[in-house]
């Protein structure tokens, strides 16, 4: 019966998760991580499309995530050789908790710009990763 039960959750769960866009990326230590693509309809600045990036802590203490966010762009690695640490993105997660990249943000490393909706260029957002991912648990 538990099995029955787990099985039928892991399956809503699963599927709450694909209906609302978030797709998973990666997963590390009880740590998940999720993109979506979005439009984004912003003030001030032409609207633009993201990957928006989610964070989710299953475990049952806080957590460090860290990662290097490496871009390309029309195919070529444009921080590929960049050490300055400026794509060096540090987040604490609380237990149970979840941090999620929106709209609304500006700045914020829990997002990706694509592409500007309406103002078509030739530079275009081929690829990116989240590498050297890390998690460990802070302790209190």
């Amino acid at each position: 019966m538990k099995l029955v039960l787990t099985i039928m959750m892991t399956f809503m769960v699963s599927i709450a998760i694909c209906q609302d866009g978030w797709k998973l990326i990666k997963s590390e230590n009880g740590v998940n991580i999720y993109q979506k693509e979005a439009d984004c309809e912003l003030e001030n600045i032409p609207d633009e499309k993201r990957y928006l990036i989610k964070i989710e802590n299953t475990n049952s203490s806080a957590v460090q995530v860290e990662w290097d966010t490496r871009i390309w762009y029309n195919d070529k690695c444009i921080n590929c050789d960049d050490n300055s640490g400026e794509q060096h993105h540090t987040f604490r997660i609380e237990a149970n908790s979840i941090l999620a990249g929106n709209c609304e943000s500006t700045g914020s490393a829990l997002y990706v710009f694509r592409e500007f909706i309406d103002l078509k260029g030739p530079t275009k957002l081929t690829k990116y990763e989240l590498q050297n991912v890390t998690v460990s648990t802070i302790n209190k």
